[in-house]
């Protein structure tokens, strides 16, 4: 993501309260998790954004963002006027058929939740799912059934609210 880009997606964000946040078909886990007001039917803004090097890339999306933010060992080191964000990051492989043989590539995905002071995860998977409140064990095993991949998280950041 470009910083002009970023940083008018932030300018955007800036106007809507934290509590009003959207929730709706056309963010994915990324934009739900920072609070970003992504309507993209093309489902294009974040494709591969945080991929090869995640939590490096985090850092700079976060920066970007002008988000004021640290890095956490646990949720419970959340505090007051902050979110949490957990990040999951994983590979997996995907077989297709193609000129009458099947393939197996190496695949990556990455995953965000969000953690809310409370203690309350939500999240969404993929551009046409709801967000929904969830848990680390649900967000485990709906992976684990996906993907077939057993994944814990890789990181946690928690994040000043606007």
């Amino acid at each position: 993501m470009s910083a002009i880009k970023a940083k008018k997606l932030r300018a955007v964000q800036k106007f809507i309260p934290y509590d009003e946040w959207p929730n709706h078909l056309n963010t994915n886990c990324i934009a739900y998790a920072l609070g970003l007001p992504i309507d993209d039917p093309k489902k294009e803004t974040f494709t591969s954004i945080l991929c090869g090097n995640p939590i490096e890339k985090m850092y700079v999306l976060l920066d970007e963002l002008e988000l004021q933010y640290r890095r956490i060992k646990s949720p419970s080191e959340i505090k007051e006027n902050e979110y949490g964000i957990v990040l999951y990051h994983y590979f997996y492989k995907v077989k297709y058929f193609f000129g009458g043989e099947w393939y197996s590539d190496d695949s990556e995905e990455i995953h965000l939740a969000r953690i809310e002071q409370d203690g309350t995860w939500t999240h969404k998977f993929g551009w046409d799912y709801d967000a929904s409140i969830t848990n680390p064990q649900e967000i485990h095993d709906t992976i684990l059934e996906d993907d077939n991949v057993d994944v814990t998280p890789e990181a946690y950041f928690a994040v000043r609210k606007p």
